[in-house]
């Protein structure tokens, strides 16, 4: 295979992994806001990522095999999965963050 084309494949399959990645975490994050509402209120952040991965993952599992039931070999869906829940995780907590204490908890509005 030249190595050209071999770039070309690589470059196309971390775009469809990056798609892939990018739909799971956006179907998860409802599910799982649903799930953690309003107990990691009163988290501090450490404990409100362990809460949303340990609450989280058969979510993200699910979407997971739901989007990609049979492209993806055990290597890459670890990956994956691996990436998707840290994605859920950093948002879930950064939108946790940017509350202000006064403000009613309630799942974000989905875009």
């Amino acid at each position: 295979m030249p190595l050209l084309q071999w770039i070309k494949q690589l470059t196309s399959r971390q775009a469809d992994y990056t798609d892939l990645l990018n739909r799971v975490v956006s179907r998860s994050q409802p599910a799982i806001w649903s799930r953690v509402l309003p107990a990691i209120a009163t988290m501090d952040p450490p404990q409100a990522r362990g809460y949303i991965r340990a609450r989280g993952i058969l979510i993200i599992r699910r979407e997971l095999e739901i989007a990609a039931p049979t492209s993806l070999g055990p290597s890459a869906r670890h990956v994956v999965l691996a990436r998707a829940t840290e994605a859920v995780i950093k948002n879930m907590v950064l939108e946790l963050a940017s509350r202000r204490p006064d403000q009613q908890l309630a799942p974000p509005k989905a875009a």
